[in-house]
């Protein structure tokens, strides 16, 4: 998933055009996102270095008629420096919007 508006990305360590983040020191990091979608289901991964690393899924097999879905969550993880972060949507659609709804971040918990 790329995301198109940036609010803060000091250092740069997020890539508008391939959609990861960099990290930029050994330590322990937090990410969260917020995914919305209409679709009927929609599931995903936070990926490292091309592993999957925590899954996101939403569904709702009994709906007639797209309703808007909005899926959270977060992740604690020790990184080494250069290994890349990003979210993988496997299966449905995110709606462009803006202000947007779907949304990623990280930051650096502490150094190790």
């Amino acid at each position: 998933i790329r995301f198109n508006h940036l609010y803060v990305n000091y250092g740069a360590s997020y890539s508008p055009g391939s959609g990861k983040f960099s990290i930029p020191y050994l330590g322990v990091y937090v990410f969260k996102y917020t995914i919305e979608s209409s679709s009927p289901q929609v599931s995903g991964y936070l990926v490292v270095d091309d592993e999957d690393k925590l899954a996101f899924q939403s569904e709702d097999a009994t709906a007639t008629t797209s309703s808007g879905r909005v899926i959270t969550g977060d992740a604690v993880l020790e990184l080494n420096y250069g290994q890349r972060v990003w979210l993988r949507l496997e299966t449905g659609s995110i709606p462009a919007k803006y202000p947007p709804v779907t949304t990623f971040g990280g930051y650096l918990l502490y150094r190790t």
